[in-house]
């Protein structure tokens, strides 16, 4: 697999899932990915949960851990994609392997305690939080929480914001099954998607990214 290669963890359908993979993680070579995990038009390799999953998934964190390291052997960049349903010492395990981690949540009172809670539950298992930073999602000016009170609120730097959607691009693209790229091209979170993607492959800082010509929008 060339470096350029990525392994992403979306919530699409397919026949081999990411727990398939966990529960084949020490028989995960080359020949493995080539076979059986999907692969999206663009290159990318995807694994996602079961579509035809009802409640929680059940596997082994200690599994998962080992699957990312062993992808980490053979992907270039991935990206992992969870929510903070997990157990604690599983995120905890997560976070210590990235180079970057990305909190995301909106602007709403609700969400921001949830946030909190599980940022205080991290750092009592003495989670390496260093390296990770608040994205806001549908951001939307005067409209609730201002992005930099939700940083202060949950002791995160600010990465940036995605931009509150302006027509049904967002819902298409998911119901479609499509990129918002291609169904949705002229929404601002498109630009926004590449800026942080951009700022993300570059290992770039906040202050750095904002020089940047079209990442002024998003981190200004």
């Amino acid at each position: 697999t060339p470096p350029g290669a990525a392994a992403v963890f979306l919530n699409i359908s397919q026949s081999y899932s990411v727990l398939d993979a966990i529960n084949d993680v020490y028989r995960c070579d080359q020949t493995l990915i080539d076979t059986a995990f999907s692969r999206h038009s663009s290159g990318l390799y995807v694994l996602s949960l079961p579509e035809d999953l009802t409640g929680y998934p059940q596997f082994s964190g200690e599994d998962f851990l080992k699957l990312l390291q062993v992808l980490r052997g053979l992907f270039g960049c991935i990206v992992v994609a969870f929510d903070g349903h997990l157990d604690t010492r599983t995120i905890a395990g997560v976070l210590s392997q990235v180079e970057r981690a990305l909190l995301v949540s909106d602007q709403s009172i609700i969400k921001s305690r949830h946030n909190k809670y599980l940022l205080r539950a991290l750092r009592l298992e003495d989670c390496p939080l260093d390296r990770t930073a608040l994205l806001v999602d549908a951001y939307r000016k005067r409209l609730g929480l201002e992005a930099e009170n939700l940083a202060e609120i949950l002791d995160l730097p600010l990465f940036g914001r995605l931009s509150a959607p302006v027509g049904h691009g967002r819902v298409q693209a998911m119901n479609a099954g499509e990129p918002i790229f291609s169904v949705a091209p002229k929404e601002p979170l498109c630009e926004d998607l590449r800026a942080v993607a951009n700022a993300l492959m570059a290992n770039e800082t906040k202050a750095e990214a904002a020089k940047s010509g079209g990442l002024s929008r998003l981190f200004g």
